[in-house]
């Protein structure tokens, strides 16, 4: 499978000026009213790499494109540093930008290549230091108007991801890159920064076989006992390729009991026969339904998070980790087969697809 990836392209346009030192004074005033920014703005194009989408469906929404590139978010800090630097003896301030919002593109942007990268306009202008120092570029999805720093961002999934709306909102999203003002080695190129995006998150597919028994008679496809919080920080992520992601570290799930409870899988809101969408067999092929999730830790075929299916009415439920199978982890896809048959349901791990690149393992779960 390819890497489900979004590679952002920060790159620095360089405005063109003739001053005096005095007339630079002056134009520093207007452009960087605390002294602290050169005359270089920090422009941001986005350019995707991911995998091909089929027909729409809850399975791959966001899998090469943010829905809303509106709903993207800027952080910029001198290199090495994760909040404001105050000017000092031979250190020149720089405040940097904190959680500016994405004014454009919105809802309906062509999906961006490397060839027809978008451009993403902030809602105000990003500059590099006045001392023409390298800047750390963190962009993220979806944007919270109450983070203020990248280090602790405290995120939780929606309960009922049934629609796309409520899915997307769950998906966390985000990269890092370094831009430099000058020096840099191939394949960087001096003022721009190539942000690659990674799911945070841990997403979980379902489909269903039939075996003997009749399954068209399926409402829902729930998730119960999971931890729906997590805290991201992005100052941990490298300015290189995944994978980078560890449970722990860039991505902490919450333990507190408040923060456990059920999620409902998404279904595709122009189908609403769920039985269509999650149908995997010799006669017809679903794509499934997903949800995501934080990372999960302690499974056990007796323990952690379960996974229930109501078909005519009635509901069975089966543990997802077994005694060899004890953890999500962030910034992967785990497929499941549900195998539905006359005498019960069988939960079939069949894969296990890193939204990167992952291993497969495989066993039964019965209802």
């Amino acid at each position: 499978m390819k890497k489900n990836r979004i590679n952002l392209i920060a790159t620095l346009a360089t405005a063109v000026f003739s001053l005096s030192s005095c007339i630079y004074d002056d134009e520093v005033s207007t452009y960087a009213p605390n002294g602290e920014l050169s005359q270089e703005e920090v422009k941001i194009s986005a350019a995707m790499q991911g995998v091909e989408t089929t027909t729409r469906a809850a399975y791959n929404l966001q899998g090469d494109n943010l829905a809303d590139w509106s709903k993207a978010g800027i952080f910029v800090y001198k290199t090495g540093q994760t909040a404001a630097v105050a000017a000092s003896a031979g250190v020149t301030g720089y405040a940097g930008y904190a959680n500016i919002a994405v004014s454009s593109p919105s809802t309906g942007a062509a999906t961006p290549t490397s060839a027809a990268p978008l451009t993403l306009t902030p809602a105000s202008n990003l500059y590099f230091p006045i001392d023409k120092t390298a800047v750390d570029v963190y962009v993220y999805a979806p944007r919270d108007a109450s983070y203020t720093d990248v280090t602790s961002m405290a995120f939780t999934v929606n309960a009922d991801q049934s629609t796309d709306a409520n899915y997307i909102a769950s998906d966390f999203i985000y990269g890092k890159a370094t831009a430099v003002y000058s020096g840099a080695t191939s394949p960087a190129v001096d003022k721009r920064a190539d942000v690659t995006m990674y799911h945070a998150l841990t997403k979980l597919t379902f489909k269903i076989t039939e075996d003997g028994s009749n399954a068209a008679g399926i409402t829902q496809i729930k998730l119960k006992d999971v931890y729906k919080k997590a805290t991201i920080n992005m100052s941990t992520a490298i300015n290189a390729s995944a994978p980078w992601l560890t449970a722990g570290t860039q991505v902490t799930t919450s333990s507190t009991s408040t923060d456990k409870g059920d999620v409902i899988v998404s279904n595709s809101t122009d189908n609403t026969t769920l039985y269509t969408d999650v149908l995997n067999s010799t006669s017809a092929t679903g794509n499934g339904v997903s949800a995501i999730i934080p990372a999960q830790s302690g499974m056990s075929d007796t323990a952690g998070p379960k996974v229930e299916v109501t078909i005519d009415g009635q509901s069975k439920e089966a543990y997802l980790g077994s005694s060899t199978f004890t953890a999500f982890e962030p910034g992967k896809e785990y497929v499941y087969t549900l195998n539905i048959k006359a005498t019960g349901v069988v939960v079939v791990v069949v894969s296990v697809v890193d939204w990167i690149a992952g291993a497969s393992q495989s066993r039964d779960l019965t209802f």
